[in-house]
């Protein structure tokens, strides 16, 4: 999956894709860009695992915040 979205503003590990930006104006765009992408390609995306426009999302091990990233505490 990472080569379908080779040069998009996103990290990919196995399924999950993490989209972000600078400003809110900045990640929506990024989103739309990814979103059309998708679309393109033909592929669905879960509406009830998507988190949008999160302040704070834990990602493979660590804990990206509008501070920094961190490491995550929580262990599912």
């Amino acid at each position: 999956m990472e080569r379908l979205f080779e040069g998009f503003p996103c990290a990919i590990i196995v399924n999950d894709i993490l989209i972000w930006g600078s400003t809110m104006e900045e990640h929506d765009a990024n989103l739309r860009k990814i979103l059309e992408r998708a679309r393109q390609i033909g592929l669905k995306l879960n509406l009830s695992k998507c988190k949008f426009r999160a302040k704070s999302v834990s990602f493979v091990g660590h804990r990206f915040t509008e501070d920094g990233l961190k490491p995550d505490t929580e262990k599912n």
